[in-house]
């Protein structure tokens, strides 16, 4: 996925913030989160996340009971 400045200006943005239009999160245009969208993965429960962010997801829902299959 393309995370160069000029492919940010045309995510979906609320605002100031930009939204990453894979997985969903936000933040601010040129910010360091920006580098760790340039890779998505698909969860085994469906829901796209960064490569980085696959384990805290998998954490996150096996906490709060609704582990990824």
């Amino acid at each position: 996925m393309d995370v160069s400045y000029e492919a940010q200006r045309s995510w979906p943005r609320r605002r100031q913030k930009i939204f990453c239009p894979e997985c969903g999160l936000s933040g601010y245009i040129g910010g360091d989160w920006v580098n760790k969208h340039a890779s998505h993965v698909t969860c085994t429960c469906g829901q796209r996340v960064t490569e980085r962010g696959l384990p805290n997801h998998r954490v996150g829902k096996a906490r709060h009971g609704k582990p990824c299959p």
